[in-house]
């Protein structure tokens, strides 16, 4: 389940920086890059600003994201905070599969982190090119942020509950 996490990570980053560069080019000078609750743009960039903006704000979610999964093994035990913590703690088969579960914490807040960034290109994207081929609104981009972010809350909380018979 890790490998698989992880893999779907990079994939949607890679879609990310796929989708970032194949538009780039074609935006406008000055672009529209904030908008108010209604949809109308309201905050202003340019191009290259935006860029170098974005992909800072990519790098940086992604990077703090890996460090944190590379480094949930070097934790102690003793500050841990979680649920059936005694469970987790009792045998060392279960302590590895805790560490396991502790790195799908950093793994999942990266996929969420990509999509929003996902989602946040699209709006851009389209706001700023009139005959962009694909249009989502900027309620139905909130919905699908908020079912996410449920999703991933669910998967959390289910990584910690111990089996039945504990």
């Amino acid at each position: 389940m890790r490998k698989i996490m992880i893999l779907v990570w990079v994939a949607l980053l890679a879609l990310v920086l796929v989708y970032f560069y194949s538009n780039i080019g074609r935006m406008p000078d000055r672009m529209a890059v904030h908008f108010d609750a209604f949809g109308n743009p309201n905050g202003f960039q340019t191009r290259d600003l935006f860029q170098s903006t974005f992909l800072t704000f990519i790098f940086i979610t992604n990077v703090i994201s890996a460090a944190l999964f590379l480094s949930i093994g070097f934790l102690p035990t003793k500050g841990l905070n979680i649920p059936y913590k005694s469970y987790w703690l009792s045998k060392p088969e279960l302590k590895e599969g805790l560490n396991q579960r502790l790195q799908a914490i950093p793994t999942i807040l990266g996929l969420f982190l990509n999509l929003v960034i996902l989602i946040t290109e699209q709006i851009i994207f389209q706001s700023n090119l009139p005959d962009y081929p694909l249009k989502i609104s900027g309620t139905l981009a909130l919905v699908i942020m908020v079912l996410w972010m449920g999703i991933l809350l669910f998967t959390v909380f289910r990584l910690f509950t111990p089996p039945r018979d504990a």
